[in-house]
């Protein structure tokens, strides 16, 4: 099956050819990458594997969960941001392991990203869920954080989320303490979807300006090698290898100048 990774952008210009590079390294090979930019500046990737949506400004990240869908051909639909890691088994482990309606790996990485420290965490992060296209019933139109979440404790509640208790092969680095801001689903500070929105993207400013979007391998590489370095403490030697291991594997033949 197909498995649909689905990007909204905005003024993150260089962080999104990571999120390029990232998804060009997803060793399952029937794969689409879907990216709907609603920033002053429009996209252009002339990947086969990429399609680019470039829309006026929309209102809520709600509204471009919904047109990345309907824009998707995959039978699987995974969500990403585009300040997040995901590793090169990322899709390959969503399509190996959905049983049911949707499903995210148990832990992911979380990376205090200015100090560079990692901690394998219980993975409460929507950016990792992989659903089917069929049962991909979130009422996202009118709001963003608060419906989704709702929406994800009644997939847990109803027993369609299903996770798999994974150690060292998770997936996923969820990125904190970047000193940016976030268009985030959590409710800060009391402030509405909106205003969150109009914050971060005033904040934001990373345009294409006539650049065509190409994979940053090199800058994937750093991250990976950050990842490395980062958790050589927090798993056992044995463990540690092998994420080493897997990595040098599937980031072969790229680009990529893996170093740890």
């Amino acid at each position: 099956m197909k498995v649909s990774s689905l990007v909204p952008t905005y003024g993150r210009f260089s962080l999104l050819r990571e999120t390029l590079a990232f998804f060009l390294m997803q060793d399952h090979p029937e794969k689409e990458l879907v990216i709907l930019n609603d920033g002053p500046q429009p996209i252009v990737c002339k990947s086969p594997e990429v399609r680019v949506l470039n829309v006026p400004p929309q209102p809520n990240l709600g509204v471009i969960w919904e047109q990345l869908r309907d824009a998707s051909t995959g039978e699987l639909l995974s969500i990403w941001t585009d300040d997040d890691w995901y590793l090169p088994w990322h899709s390959s482990m969503a399509h190996k392991h959905i049983t049911g309606v949707a499903w995210k790996p148990s832990r992911s990485w979380c990376c205090m990203l200015r100090s560079n420290d990692f901690t394998l965490t219980g993975n409460v992060f929507e950016s990792s869920v992989t659903i089917h296209r069929e049962a991909y019933y979130f009422e996202l139109k009118e709001s963003y954080g608060e419906k989704f979440y709702v929406q994800m404790n009644a997939l847990s509640a109803k027993g369609d989320l299903t996770t798999t208790e994974l150690n060292w092969e998770a997936p996923y680095v969820f990125l904190w303490d970047d000193g940016g801001h976030h268009d985030s689903g959590v409710p800060l500070n009391g402030r509405t979807d909106e205003e969150r929105r109009a914050d971060w993207k005033s904040q934001v400013t990373d345009f294409a300006n006539g650049r065509e979007l190409t994979p940053d391998f090199a800058g994937a590489s750093k991250r990976f090698d950050a990842l490395v370095a980062g958790t050589k403490s927090k798993l056992t030697p044995k463990d540690w290898d092998a994420l080493k291991s897997k990595l040098a594997e599937t980031t072969n033949g790229f680009q990529c100048a893996f170093q740890s």
